[in-house]
């Protein structure tokens, strides 16, 4: 896979690739990183959540304090 697109929020990042997972890490105080807790994430993680529901993401959105996943369907899913 590769990465397709990347996003910077206030204190985290995500990217998204070309097998249409999502990727997330930095700041998870809020939840904003998608993986269930609120824990700092220091190395890229995949979101599982979007894996399980068998979601494309397309794009990434980072925000102040949430994430979103745009996906090729037009949807968006978003976290914190």
């Amino acid at each position: 896979e590769t990465v397709n697109a990347a996003a910077g929020g206030a204190e985290h990042s995500a990217v998204t690739t070309s097998g249409g997972h999502m990727f997330t890490f930095g700041w998870g105080r809020y939840g904003n990183l998608g993986h269930g807790h609120c824990d700092d994430v220091h190395v890229p993680q995949r979101v599982e959540a979007l894996v399980q529901k068998n979601v494309f993401a397309k794009e990434p959105i980072c925000g102040w304090r949430h994430s979103a996943a745009l996906t090729d369907e037009g949807r968006l899913w978003t976290f914190g």
